[in-house]
């Protein structure tokens, strides 16, 4: 028997403003990526093929010791070259945090935008659970120490009030050299 439930106009509005707040986490991570390597430039001498006299070096080795942290913390948003199965098993932990069960779908990796750098690390998500679990899910997948961005959410209740839904999960991955 096929399930002729029609999402409430909540249930659309949730899910919009999810997307809505996935672009908008994804969109500050590349700001503070260019804020970050603006001030690392800014640090720098007028023409890099200038030879560097010692208190120029030693300036520049101040300004990247005081931006470590940041570098650090913004090397971890990213999946690293062979890191697939570590963030699927960081996915897989946050369901089972949430009460959900989760079943990876498919797993791809492509292009990000001509990066050299960079690809798009693509999962699609199948979840269960009931209301506040797959939404608990959602949220702390998106909070996640990634640069992730939840794709087209779809959710579908059951009689039983649980809820089957699916995710498109796509996560910034540097590029094998």
């Amino acid at each position: 028997m096929r399930n002729k439930y029609l999402p409430a106009k909540k249930d659309f509005f949730f899910a919009l403003s999810l997307a809505c707040l996935s672009l908008l986490g994804f969109l500050a991570t590349i700001f503070l990526l260019n804020s970050k390597s603006a001030s690392l430039v800014e640090a720098l001498p007028g023409s890099l093929d200038a030879p560097l006299d010692i208190e120029t070096v030693l300036a520049i080795k101040k300004t990247l010791a005081e931006k470590k942290v940041d570098i650090e913390t913004l090397n971890s948003s990213f999946v690293t070259s062979s890191g697939e199965v570590a963030f699927i098993e960081t996915v897989e932990k946050i369901a089972a945090l949430s009460g959900v069960d989760v079943e990876i779908v498919s797993v791809d990796v492509g292009e990000y935008g001509g990066s050299k750098n960079f690809e798009s690390l693509n999962l699609q998500v199948r979840f269960e659970g009931n209301w506040s679990e797959a939404e608990g899910f959602l949220s702390s997948v998106e909070d996640a120490p990634y640069a992730v961005t939840l794709g087209d959410i779809e959710m579908t209740a059951s009689q039983n009030a649980v809820w089957l839904g699916e995710v498109g999960l796509s996560v910034l991955k540097v590029k094998n050299k």
